[in-house]
């Protein structure tokens, strides 16, 4: 790709989506990665002005997917102290686990976006077809917004200590072709 600011990739391995971690992950995806009242955004972006952007989510098709986050930054120089915030951020939820406030939150998006896909009638077929022909159970969505319900702050912090594991990583890091010297070992 011809990129024109560098960007870093990382992902992590999780089970497929009849696993029971996966509410547990998709809450601490929320928290962690998206959107601007996130974890990363609030502290690579806002705070610390290390980023131009960052973003992060869970992949979960009904095999396994990935919990992934990502940043870019205006410059190579920010690049390592990025990747390092980025990494003592996902540490952080370890240790401390999310918020009552960033649960409810993101528990109220959960909520809102299964409400809202099913408010026209495009949106509406495109759930029925995946709750019937990928899921197998049109009474899914009910059954997880209450698996999502149950989560607590520590059943987080436990998935996150379990799926943040360097062996279960996978990073990209691109960058402008006017840098391609660059030294990733830093």
């Amino acid at each position: 790709f011809d990129v024109q600011t560098p960007t870093l990739s990382a992902s992590f391995r999780v089970p497929d989506l009849g696993h029971p971690d996966v509410p547990a992950l998709d809450l601490l995806a929320s928290i962690r990665g998206m959107g601007e009242l996130s974890r990363i955004y609030q502290k690579l972006f806002y705070k610390t002005s290390l980023v131009t952007e960052a973003s992060g989510g869970l992949y979960v098709p009904k095999e396994p997917g990935m919990i992934y986050f990502q940043f870019e930054t205006a410059e190579m120089e920010k690049l390592p102290v990025a990747t390092e915030a980025l990494f003592k951020e996902l540490r952080r939820i370890q240790d401390e686990g999310p918020t009552a406030e960033e649960l409810a939150r993101v528990l109220v998006n959960s909520e809102s976006d299964r409400l809202y896909a099913t408010q026209s009638v495009d949106g509406m077929a495109g759930r029925i077809g995946f709750l019937r022909f990928i899921m197998g159970d049109l009474d899914f969505d009910r059954q997880y917004l209450d698996e999502l319900r149950a989560v607590t702050a520590d059943r987080i912090r436990e998935v996150a200590a379990q799926y943040f594991d360097p062996r279960r990583m996978s990073l990209v890091l691109m960058v402008p072709k006017a840098q391609d010297k660059y030294d990733v070992e830093a």
